[in-house]
């Protein structure tokens, strides 16, 4: 029990090493923020957020994506007895937690679809090979 919430751990820090690294080579090469914007102001924040191109989006939600695959991973391989379980907890945790970014935040509507639906299925994935390659613990 310890091993699997250590797992759990361990993979959303992971997860968030992925997306904290993808938005911030998001930011430095693809779309700058202008040298005036105020990151405690929320409303310049949203404003920035909603000029993005799609394509600058679609980066943030890749980045999503992948923290979630990888923060699965690293759980299902060091998890013993709940592989799947520990993975899809990763999953769940990133789509609670691109739900209150969104809150906070306001998103595209496509970008918000796949930051809620797509987790889930990539944790299942990210578990069912960590199962299948051998890569996860067992006794």
């Amino acid at each position: 029990m310890i091993r699997s919430f250590f797992a759990v751990i361990s993979g959303l820090f992971a997860m968030m090493i992925v997306i904290t690294f993808t938005q911030i080579a998001n930011v430095k090469l693809f779309y700058p923020p202008p040298a005036s914007l105020d990151f405690n102001d929320k409303v310049a924040v949203a404003a920035y957020a909603q000029s993005m191109p799609w394509q600058a989006m679609a980066v943030v939600v890749l980045g999503w994506l992948l923290g979630t695959y990888i923060g699965a991973t690293v759980a299902a391989r060091i998890s013993k007895d709940h592989v799947m379980a520990c993975a899809l907890i990763i999953g769940a945790l990133d789509v609670v937690l691109t739900a209150f970014n969104a809150l906070s935040i306001p998103h595209p509507t496509w970008a918000l679809a796949m930051g809620l639906l797509l987790p889930i299925p990539l944790a299942w994935l990210a578990g069912k090979q960590a199962t299948q390659k051998g890569l996860a613990s067992t006794r």
